[in-house]
């Protein structure tokens, strides 16, 4: 299919070289008659010299107008089609690709978000040993493919894709009877669900500067000075093109400064007590599993943490249940409240584990600071409400807790992620905008063919002169500076939150 639509415009360009090689020195030759026949008329009328009009001849190989018409039109044609093939997903996956017939490894998956969510994507399939399942990585997100019968429906003859599930609804004697995971599990449980990480990878310069300059905007700008200039407004265009570059430079520089910002909320990598393979190990954040035993204080423990990792002992690293213990913690972070929420260990019953409702007050959110963590007061109590367990007494007097979520699958995660991929819309009132532009696109044809007209039946003016300023009178649809303006209120607009 690729090389069907290349075939098409190749043979395109073809045929318009062709048509310009075939007519060059016309566009010479034709005004050459125009002003002879113009001379003719001027000695026959007796107009002197000073009154006569200079006469601009276009050069000996210039073609016909009509054949440099339709070669900027296929070179147009084509730019316009490999940058709607980066702006618009849709139509990437529609000339390049084709529909499958079977899931493998290497195809890929034509991801679109809810609305104000992102942007859609296309993104391959990877094979993951662990699960045995194919999958795929999506705004930092994991999803996976269940074959058919697999899924919620067992009698569905096409598969689904779901998010990769976290431990968060399992029975409440799951967490409370937990022994901890071996080595080879938390690997293989690493292997599924990825680092505890949250860090956004910052692009170069170049690469953001690259995508901007491509945005519609900034294209569009670039094509009416290249316009401009030839109509011989030389000047005016190299002016043009330096303001398009520098403030493009400057959204670039606001953008990565942003990106900074986002990154540097995540929590950084920090030692903590583990408890693995029938002991409690020092391990980094970083390591982290849904399933493990996890010991949370609010002071460091003796042993010190490498050089290259940050101490953040008060910070909570992942979502977690509290099994033994009690607690107080501070979720500022991500509801705003600033009263210390009290936190206790979940009690057996002989239900489902409720996250965010009922047994939100035995649970701990990733991000949130500790502000007291202890073992627990009244341990008779605690022991006759819970199951007896093989876990031994956290080395540091703190609260044990159960992991149940991770990385970007936690909730300062989501919250990171959804800042990050969020889009709102300007304005809502699209489709207003879109008819008026159809409406002054259509006088704009109007204007442009009776200019042509005009212009030809005058003759001051050479067809490709005409051309030009047809071209020009439909790009004035959209003001030439909007894009201009558009970045300067973007860059005024994050400059004043900036300093907000």
């Amino acid at each position: 299919q690729r090389f069907a639509i290349l075939a098409c415009f190749v043979a395109l360009h073809g045929i318009a070289l062709q048509f310009c090689i075939s007519t060059s020195g016309e566009a010479h030759q034709v005004a050459l008659e125009k002003i002879r026949k113009k001379n003719r008329e001027d000695f026959l009328n007796g107009t002197k010299e000073e009154d006569k009009m200079p006469y601009e001849l276009p050069s000996e190989w210039a073609p016909n107008p009509w054949a440099s018409a339709s070669l900027f039109g296929t070179i147009s044609l084509h730019a316009f089609f490999f940058l709607l093939c980066r702006w618009k997903v849709g139509f990437r996956a529609t000339v390049h690709f084709q529909d499958a017939r079977q899931v493998r490894e290497g195809y890929y998956v034509q991801v679109v978000p809810l609305p104000h969510r992102g942007l859609p994507a296309l993104v391959p399939l990877t094979y993951c040993d662990t699960t045995c399942r194919l999958g795929f990585i999506f705004q930092r997100q994991h999803y996976e493919y269940l074959e058919p019968g697999d899924g919620t429906d067992a009698d569905e003859e096409v598969g689904e894709v779901q998010l990769l599930q976290c431990p968060v609804s399992e029975p409440l004697g799951k967490y409370l009877e937990a022994k901890g995971l071996s080595s080879d599990d938390a690997e293989h449980l690493k292997e599924k669900f990825g680092e505890n990480l949250l860090e956004v990878e910052l692009p170069t310069f170049m690469q953001c500067y690259k995508e901007q300059l491509l945005s519609p905007l900034v294209i569009f700008q670039i094509f009416v000075a290249l316009v401009y200039a030839a109509d011989d407004f030389v000047n005016y265009t190299l002016m043009q093109l330096l303001v398009i570059l520098t403030m493009e430079s400057t959204s670039v520089f606001q953008r990565l400064k942003t990106m900074k910002m986002l990154n540097n909320m995540g929590t950084k990598s920090f030692s903590i007590m583990v408890y693995r393979g029938r002991q409690w190990v020092e391990k980094s954040t970083s390591d982290l599993v849904p399933g493990d035993l996890i010991e949370l204080v609010t002071v460091k423990s003796n042993t010190e943490a490498t050089p290259d990792e940050k101490v953040a002992p008060d910070i909570v690293p992942c979502d977690c249940v509290m099994i033994r213990g009690e607690a107080v913690a501070s979720e500022a972070s991500l509801t705003g409240e600033s009263a210390p929420q009290m936190k206790d260990a979940l009690a057996m019953e002989d239900r489902t584990l409720d996250l965010q409702g009922r047994d939100r007050v035995h649970c701990l959110f990733s991000g949130t600071r500790i502000v007291r963590a202890t073992e627990g007061t009244n341990k008779e109590e605690v022991e006759a409400t819970r199951p007896a367990s093989d876990v031994p007494a956290t080395p540091n007097q703190g609260c044990l807790a159960y992991v149940v979520r991770t990385g970007f699958a936690s909730s300062q995660g989501q919250l990171l992620q959804m800042i990050e991929f969020s889009q709102d819309k300007v304005s809502g009132d699209t489709r207003e905008v879109i008819v008026a532009i159809v409406i002054l696109l259509f006088c704009a044809l109007i204007a442009a063919g009776y200019v042509l007209k005009v212009g030809l039946e005058k003759g001051d003016k050479t067809p490709h002169e005409l051309l030009v300023k047809c071209v020009l009178i439909l790009t004035a649809v959209v003001p030439k500076q909007l894009p201009i303006q558009t970045a300067m209120a973007v860059n005024t607009a994050l400059m004043a939150l900036s300093r907000a």
